[in-house]
């Protein structure tokens, strides 16, 4: 069987995607561009016939229904290693949990703190050589794509081919549907006089042929170092 023939003996759509999904299945998806956003739209609606689903979130770009009803409680729960203002606005609720891991162990941890039964991609259109892309997303996914027992690709035409690791031939999917959804992005906001005045105040410090690191999350690097 070629990449088309394949292709097309798994192509579905989402709502088949969805009835995928059993109680007690722990789900993770791909993040930042390559998330899968028609999918989590939807992830809600599979709330009346299941139980104890988990979701793995991470940096969830998009607004979703399943990270904001409450009445998922026990139905679809979500754990994080990244508690983000979403996890933070639900945290009231008991639906949201933390695991605390070096950013570069980020793939692992997840597999072995609560291992993903499925993995959900948002993949490009497949490529002449039948494979598809993981373009913004390495950081977890190739790990959670391999623990899992199914494997979802979300084809969109809008995630461009970027060439390396990212690559997946289109046999590593058990089901494929098509969505033709934006990108999700983050929104710009302004910035306040506080920070402001931080930023004033760090760019103070800089000296001609100072050598600038920036660190991010737990990464223990700072300006000047």
């Amino acid at each position: 069987m070629d990449a088309q023939q394949f292709y097309r003996s798994r192509l579905g759509t989402v709502e088949g995607a969805l009835g995928l999904i059993r109680s007690g299945d722990t789900i993770a998806t791909s993040i930042y561009g390559n998330e899968p956003t028609h999918f989590l739209r939807n992830l809600h609606t599979i709330a009346d016939h299941v139980d104890s689903v988990t979701l793995w979130t991470m940096f969830m770009m998009g607004k979703y229904s399943v990270m904001y009803d409450e009445s998922l409680k026990g139905k679809i729960d979500i754990i994080s290693f990244f508690y983000n203002a979403d996890c933070r606005a639900g945290h009231h609720t008991g639906r949201f949990s933390m695991v605390p891991l070096n950013l570069h162990s980020v793939g692992a941890t997840i597999v072995a703190t609560k291992r993903p039964t499925v993995f959900v991609a948002g993949v490009s259109p497949m490529d002449e050589e039948g494979r598809v892309y993981l373009s913004f997303d390495l950081q977890a996914s190739l790990e959670c794509m391999a623990a899992a027992d199914t494997v979802i690709f979300e084809i969109n035409r809008h995630i461009p081919r970027v060439f390396g690791e990212c690559a997946v031939p289109i046999q590593r999917a058990d089901y494929i549907y098509e969505a033709d959804t934006p990108l999700p992005h983050a929104e710009v906001s302004a910035f306040t006089e506080v920070e402001r005045r931080i930023g004033e105040n760090v760019a103070s410090l800089i000296r001609d042929g100072d050598c600038i690191q920036l660190g991010i999350g737990n990464i223990p690097n700072a300006v000047g170092e």
